[in-house]
């Protein structure tokens, strides 16, 4: 997995995520809050590994997962904790700083962590050797591409759809955003942004996330399944 973008919509915030897995993992669960070490959170539920790729908190936290760092990996389990529960642990810190530079990694199969508090926008990733830690511009629009699955040419071609669509529509308009989401790409099936390679591998889900005001907004669009749905948590401010 996955093709993630941030962006400001409406004064507030947006993180959609399509979900690139294989259709043998079981599906995820429809959007619901979920208490996680006292803390309210809002995500759709990975009932393989217990974990999330995306979810809010209480706290005002949003963060997306992104499997892979910077380049493909050797998939060597067993991991000693599922990158979900990373996402989850990161929902519920109250200090984004100190968690991405001490939390412990060992282990862990490499990912890339997005995270949204306070209005700073951090973008945490780990290649089982170093962790990698980069401060980003919230006021901007972004886009992630996964390293397992995209080379680098083709995460280029992605951030200049996503560049080229931006030009073209009002990306303030959450209807613009998965737009891109559903449709953008060059007719390629394995590499569109909706793609498909061979009989397992493909998006089996788009997902968006809002922060607006005081309320956190989930929008779950399952393609393969019945677990679609809406959910909202408000802020505990």
């Amino acid at each position: 997995m996955c093709t993630v973008s941030f962006a400001r919509v409406n004064n507030g915030v947006e993180i959609t995520s399509n979900r690139d897995e294989t259709i043998l993992r079981s599906n995820a669960l429809s959007p619901a809050i979920h208490l996680y070490k006292h803390t309210n959170l809002i995500f759709p539920k990975d009932p393989q590994g217990g974990g999330s790729w995306i979810g809010g908190s209480e706290n005002g936290n949003l963060a997306c997962l992104l499997n892979g760092a910077f380049v493909p990996h050797k998939h060597n389990p067993p991991y000693r904790l599922s990158r979900g529960i990373v996402l989850l642990d990161a929902l519920v810190t109250n200090d984004v700083s100190t968690f991405v530079n001490n939390y412990n990694v060992h282990n862990i199969e490499p990912f890339t962590l997005i995270i949204y508090s306070n209005g700073e926008l951090t973008v945490f990733r780990w290649d089982e050797k170093t962790r990698h830690i980069k401060t980003l511009d919230s006021n901007k629009t972004h886009l992630w591409a996964s390293a397992p699955l995209y080379g680098p040419e083709t995460v280029k071609k992605r951030k200049e759809w996503f560049r080229k669509w931006e030009k073209e529509n009002d990306l303030s308009q959450t209807y613009n955003i998965r737009n891109f989401h559903y449709h953008a790409g060059d007719g390629d099936p394995e590499n569109d942004v909706i793609m498909k390679r061979g009989p397992f591998l493909q998006t089996v889900s788009v997902t968006s996330m809002r922060l607006y005001k005081t309320r956190i907004s989930i929008l779950h669009d399952d393609l393969i399944g019945d677990n679609s749905g809406e959910e909202h948590l408000d802020i505990e401010k």
